[in-house]
């Protein structure tokens, strides 16, 4: 099996926080732009009013990021940005997003938008073929980082990301994340559990159902 090498070693993030939700996500992003500094990666930080479809396809087009990582809410056809406005939907061009590996942090985007992307020649995408969800502490709204709830889903989500930036393929990605995801529902399940993680265990099995990979799973990017 032939194995795809992307050889830019790009990221893009969009990350609005405009609510709860996505300010969650825009913080849990920080480990990930670290990661990605430290890997010697250009970075397109498309963060608050700068997450909207302007911006994305200027970047896009100027700078041809080899790997995407979307947050947002979704639809099946579309991703948000800033304000819920749509950054990126059925009608985008090829050329915004060929040969790019794509990772949506976004409810149902893995629906119809995802298959699509990979036919207007994307070269992999993972994301959620329903809503992706996550639960919080609310006294932690202020410091998402710092929220043990949250922490059980965004982590294995981050891991996603964290392990294509290492140079490893879309498919150990996936199954890493769902591994970690996995390991966090079980232990959501034990007698060691504390009520809020108990809790959470329902949500954790429906982003382990959630979640898929489609496209080319050996892409990834050195």
């Amino acid at each position: 099996m032939a194995v795809y090498t992307v050889m830019n070693k790009s990221l893009l993030v969009t990350r609005p926080n405009h609510d709860i939700t996505v300010n969650y996500l825009f913080f849990w992003c920080n480990p990930i732009l670290d990661l990605a500094k430290m890997k010697n990666f250009a970075i397109h930080d498309l963060s608050a009013k700068k997450a909207e479809i302007k911006e994305f396809e200027s970047h896009m087009r100027a700078r041809k990021p080899a790997l995407l990582f979307l947050n947002g809410h979704g639809t099946e056809s579309s991703i948000t940005g800033q304000d819920n406005k749509p950054i990126i939907g059925m009608n985008v061009d090829e050329d915004v997003i060929k040969d790019s590996i794509i990772y949506a942090r976004s409810c149902r985007a893995a629906k119809q938008l995802g298959p699509l992307l990979i036919r207007k020649k994307a070269k992999a995408f993972m994301g959620y073929k329903r809503d992706f969800v996550f639960m919080y502490q609310s006294d932690h709204v202020t410091k998402p980082l710092q929220d043990k709830i949250a922490r059980l889903f965004l982590n294995p989500s981050n891991l996603g990301v964290r392990v294509i930036i290492k140079g490893h393929p879309v498919k150990e990605a996936f199954y890493r994340s769902q591994r970690l995801l996995h390991k966090n529902l079980m232990r959501s399940l034990s007698s060691a559990a504390s009520k809020e993680e108990n809790d959470a265990a329902p949500s954790l099995l429906w982003n382990l159902n959630s979640k898929v990979l489609i496209g080319d799973k050996n892409a990834s990017i050195n």
